[in-house]
């Protein structure tokens, strides 16, 4: 069986979980803010380069999966804001300037939590050419007091 055909199997199976649980079994956040980008597999690729791209077209693969999801390339989604914020920018630059060291940074890869088959356990990103360069995350709230700071 597919990676895909398999993914319409686990669609059915799972049609009453939520993407989230499908896709990842969250635990504990790792002790270390660090530790993703300590243990990235994306960091260790080489670079895809253009003319590979073009030749070997990696991103058929992605296309297939995002079609058999249900996506298309033709349907619009008009986003709508449900909030704003009044924050002067500057003291959030100033707030994660000094707050580094608890910042969780990754990539976008995929972490021992996600499972399921989805763009990150097909490693898809990575076919692709995303890399560690291009596809950094920064995330604030899971250590210190940061949450409730925020």
């Amino acid at each position: 069986m597919s990676k895909l055909d398999s993914l319409n199997f686990d669609r059915e199976l799972n049609s009453n979980l939520t993407p989230t649980e499908v896709a990842g079994n969250y635990g504990t956040v790792p002790e270390d803010p660090k530790y993703y980008v300590e243990t990235s597999r994306m960091a260790q690729q080489p670079e895809l380069e253009l003319w590979d791209f073009i030749e070997n077209r990696p991103d058929k693969e992605w296309e297939e999966y995002a079609m058999s999801t249900g996506a298309d390339l033709d349907s619009t989604y008009e986003a709508k804001p449900y909030t704003n914020l009044d924050l002067d920018h500057h003291d959030f630059y100033d707030w994660m300037m000094a707050n580094q060291d608890i910042c969780q940074k990754k990539y976008y890869e995929k972490r021992p939590y996600h499972n399921g088959i989805n763009e990150f356990t097909l490693d898809l990103p990575i076919k692709v050419g995303y890399n560690h360069r291009n596809t950094i995350e920064y995330n604030w709230g899971l250590y210190g007091n940061s949450n409730e700071e925020l």
